[in-house]
């Protein structure tokens, strides 16, 4: 007789308690352990878990961020801690499976799969609300049937688990994760700044490349193309008293910001000139943090970029998205000859 592997979920958290209890809520009823790598959290993240049996905390020393780190850690504490087979199922604690995800054919396809097979799952974005979604054609490598391999990854925005050359990939067809980082849209902005000061710091990309990857104006793409959601993402979990349609909105600058303002005091604004972060009142952020005592927040006045510079960077996006256009047109034409003529 074939032993079930155990799901271990894999997520790093920092200061997660607006999400926290939903996620874990949902999550404890489908994985048999939550691995939780905690990288110094300042609210009651910490507290959250230690109500659950099955969620285990370990602690992220790391000052910087990094992604390839936090995820090795989450994945070598969940091999010493689950011996035998297993699924990693690394999951933000912003994302949530959704509830008819775990009686589908790519589920039962995904607990049946080979070790070393790497599992693609649908992760639609909603927001502005619970109610609506972006759909994305990609699918996301979030989970493995682990077979030990090696995790290799980069500093930002890498992947999650590990990806053999050779390995097979299975989509989990049905089974949908649903992304709640944009049903308020306030707090993935400030995630976005974060992002662009971030790849500032480490130089894993030039300036032009931040401004296109991480806009100030990222949001209208997703209002544009919006579709209702599945009223079945939420159902069996309302249906098990899981409230998952309520969480906590942002009411004022965020951790994001506050780790933006100690780069600043760190590195000086000018080095961040080029980023395309200036549309927030930085200075008002600033005299807010202090007021409400938050470590690490300097009283020195901030460097903000002088407006002509701003206008001149504001010309230089324009032009930039007018030559992708072209290269866009100019390669769709190209496929369109070689399709009418080949």
């Amino acid at each position: 007789m074939t032993t079930r592997p155990r799901i271990i979920v894999l997520t790093p958290v920092k200061n997660e308690e607006w999400i926290l209890k939903l996620f874990l809520d949902v999550t404890t009823r489908f994985a048999d352990m939550v691995v939780v790598a905690d990288q110094h959290s300042s609210d009651a993240t910490v507290d959250i878990c230690r109500k659950y049996s099955s969620v285990h905390v370990i602690h992220n020393e790391d000052t910087t961020y990094d992604e390839r780190s936090r995820q090795s850690l989450l994945i070598q504490e969940a091999r010493r801690l689950a011996p035998g087979p297993r699924i990693l199922l690394a999951l933000d604690a912003d994302e949530i499976m959704a509830a008819d995800a775990l009686d589908t054919v790519g589920w039962h396809a995904m607990l049946n799969a080979d070790p070393g097979t790497v599992l693609l799952f649908h992760k639609p974005d909603l927001v502005g609300s619970v109610e609506h979604c972006y759909h994305y054609k990609s699918l996301a490598p979030i989970g493995f049937v682990d077979d030990g391999s090696p995790h290799g990854g980069h500093l930002i925005h890498s992947t999650r688990i590990p990806t053999p050359q050779h390995a097979n990939r299975l989509v989990v067809a049905g089974s949908v994760v649903m992304h709640y980082g944009l049903v308020c849209p306030k707090r993935q902005e400030s995630k976005v700044r974060h992002y662009s000061v971030v790849e500032n710091i480490h130089r894993t990309s030039p300036f032009y490349q931040r401004r296109a990857l991480y806009t100030s104006t990222f949001m209208p793409p997703f209002w544009k193309s919006l579709e209702p959601s599945e009223s079945s993402w939420f159902s069996g979990w309302t249906q098990q008293g899981i409230d998952v349609k309520s969480y906590d909105r942002v009411t004022g600058c965020t951790w994001h910001d506050a780790e933006v303002l100690r780069v600043f005091d760190a590195y000086g604004c000018r080095r961040f000139w080029l980023d395309d972060i200036w549309g927030f009142d930085w200075p008002a952020c600033q005299r807010e943090l202090l007021a409400d005592g938050i470590p690490g927040i300097s009283t020195t006045p901030l460097a903000i970029p002088p407006r002509a510079l701003l206008r001149s960077l504001a010309a230089f996006d324009k032009c930039l998205n007018a030559a992708r256009g072209v290269k866009r047109a100019l390669t769709f034409s190209r496929k369109a000859l070689n399709e009418r003529f080949n």
